[in-house]
């Protein structure tokens, strides 16, 4: 079984040649926001169930 490694998301030296809000959206752009905020309504909704 060999091994496959992953190139890093983005360059740190890019990174900081970007102004603040062009850095958040290179960093957090690739994220699938929605299955996060999936993650919290089902959190929330089982909250509510055991009150």
């Amino acid at each position: 079984m060999s091994i496959i490694q992953q190139p890093t998301l983005f360059d740190i030296d890019y990174l900081e040649k970007l102004d603040i809000q062009e850095k958040y959206k290179e960093i957090f752009s690739p994220i699938d926001w929605t299955k996060v905020l999936d993650l919290f309504q089902k959190i929330r909704i089982s909250d509510r169930r055991l009150q």
